[in-house]
């Protein structure tokens, strides 16, 4: 099963992301206080922004949005981005956006895991842009 997803990234935010400084987060990590040290760590504040590309339900953005940075949640799949929507209504610092993140604008399949029938939103972190991923339902 897949939908057809749009891929989008402004022009002008093009050009911001290319002159920025770039911090990634692993995306398996156990336990959210790992993820508050590292956030932490940062010093973010509200002059700061941060762009989560995949934010799935929103548990990152939602470590993210208590800096008080500017968040911009970015997430393809219509499962999770409800579930990320909700999550992030108690936080005006954060945008979601249901969308991939790509250096071209277009439209694209988003596959889903062959078991995301049984429960879409838990196997959504799993849905995918790759096609010949091992996990997804391609039908």
């Amino acid at each position: 099963m897949y939908d057809s997803i749009r891929s989008i990234i402004p022009l002008p935010l093009l050009h911001f992301l290319r002159k920025m400084r770039w911090r990634f987060f692993p995306r398996n990590l156990k336990s959210d206080p790992v993820v508050v040290g590292e956030v932490a760590k940062l010093g973010l504040t509200n002059k700061d922004i941060v762009i989560d590309c995949g934010a799935n339900i929103g548990r990152v953005a939602q470590i993210l949005a208590a800096t008080e940075a500017k968040v911009y949640a970015f997430e393809p799949n219509p499962h999770s981005f409800w579930v990320l929507q909700q999550r992030m209504k108690k936080y005006p610092n954060v945008t979601c956006i249901q969308s991939a993140v790509s250096t071209e604008a277009g439209y694209m399949q988003l596959y889903m895991h062959v078991n995301s029938v049984e429960n879409p939103v838990k196997w959504g972190e799993a849905s995918s842009l790759l096609a010949n991923k091992s996990n997804i339902e391609t039908l």
